[in-house]
This record gives C-alpha cells, structure tokens and sequence, in this order.
C-alpha cells in the first residue's frame, strides 16, 4: 500500500524500494500525491478477467496527464533530493527531543519526511499537537501516542529549523 508513502514522501518514489526486498511486491496501491489512484502488479497476478477494480480516480485521461505532472515537476525540482535532506533534518530533531525528554518522547522514526515520534501518553501527544497548531504548526495525531508527519514534497530544511524552534517551545512549555 503505497497511498501515504508513494511518490517521493519516503525519499525513493515508492517507498518499498527503500527496503531491499529480493523480488518486487505482488502489488502495489497508490493514489494521493500521483493524483491517481491504481495499482500496478506482476504478472502473476494478472485477473484472468475482465476489468474489475475501478473507482472515481481510475480510468481517468486527466489523472494520467495530472500525475505526469507530478513526476515531471519532481525531476525538474530535484524533489527526491529536498524530501532525503528534509527527511534527515525532520528526523535529527525528533531524535534530539528524545534524548532531551527520554522519559516523554521515544521511538524517533522516519522514511523521507514520513516521521515520527511516540510520546509518554497520547493525553502528552494531543497537548503537543494543539500546542503547536496554536502555535502555527500542523502535525497529526496518530495511533495510541504517535506524532507522525507527513509535509509536502516541497517541504525544506528552513522549515524544519522553523519547526525546530515551535516544536522545542511547546516541549519546554508543556514538559516545565
């Protein structure tokens, strides 16, 4: 499933390419940034039948012209690249307040800009996103205690030193 983690957010343009895997996966889903959605396969599992899978964003020339767009614009500005760097930098500061709040934050964690952090307890976790969206930052809340992100493409380092100093803030508020 390459909804959330394919084309580019993961620093590769499907995120299971990162995980060395000896043959490629038997399928594979996409749709939200390549503004489509499908799926690709092997020929295994080809349907011996006729179409059946379909929904509004398949089938579609536009999409098809839309996520030729999305590839070409990613090439042109070197998005694969911005996404490992920012993706390192995200990470180094989520890694950082850990070690600062080993008690409150662990499990720092990224693939790209795909990252996260578990906190304490999600009653913590929920005072930092509403903390930081005060603050003018977004960030979701995920699962029991994750804080997870997952930007935009064009995303930068001068962002993640502008979260760097929001996210730092509300720790030190809320951990007094």
């Amino acid at each position: 499933d390459e909804v959330q983690t394919g084309v580019v957010a993961s620093g590769h343009m499907w995120c299971h390419e990162s995980w060395g895997l000896s043959s490629p996966p038997d399928m594979v889903t996409f749709s939200k940034k390549a503004q489509i959605a499908g799926i690709y396969h092997t020929k295994a599992m080809q349907p011996n039948t006729g179409y059946r899978i379909f929904n509004t964003w398949m089938g579609d020339a536009i999409r098809l012209l839309q996520f030729e767009v999305v590839v070409n614009t990613v090439k042109a500005e070197q998005l694969q690249d911005n996404v490992k760097a920012t993706g390192k930098a995200l990470l180094s500061v989520l890694e950082a307040s850990q070690k600062k709040y080993p008690t409150k934050l662990f499990n720092a964690r990224g693939q790209g800009t795909i990252c996260a952090v578990d906190f304490e307890t999600g009653q913590l976790r929920d005072e930092v996103v509403n903390e930081m969206r005060n603050r003018g930052v977004l960030a979701g809340a995920c699962g029991k205690s994750s804080l997870r992100f997952r930007p935009p493409l064009t995303l930068s380092p001068k962002h993640i030193d502008q979260f760097k100093s929001v996210f730092d803030a509300t720790l030190a508020h809320l951990l007094k």
